[in-house]
């Protein structure tokens, strides 16, 4: 996850679940996102794979908002 313009600790903060988020995905032990979170996970790694990492960003910023917020 790039460094963006937020305050230091929105930023910790932001950090921290997105290792979280990771943690639960690829874990698969106990998985929280719900079908329009896993969408738009599969919608950010197509986006990464096109090798348009911004819109890869943005969805899974949007997924950490949506599941953790």
């Amino acid at each position: 996850m790039e460094k963006q313009n937020f305050a230091p600790k929105t930023w910790e903060r932001l950090k921290n679940r997105e290792k979280m988020l990771t943690q639960i995905y690829v874990s698969k032990k106990v998985i929280f996102l719900d079908k329009t979170a896993h969408f738009v996970f599969h919608r950010a790694e197509k986006a990464k794979k096109a090798g348009n990492t911004t819109s890869c960003s943005a969805l899974h910023n949007l997924i950490l908002y949506v599941v953790l917020s």
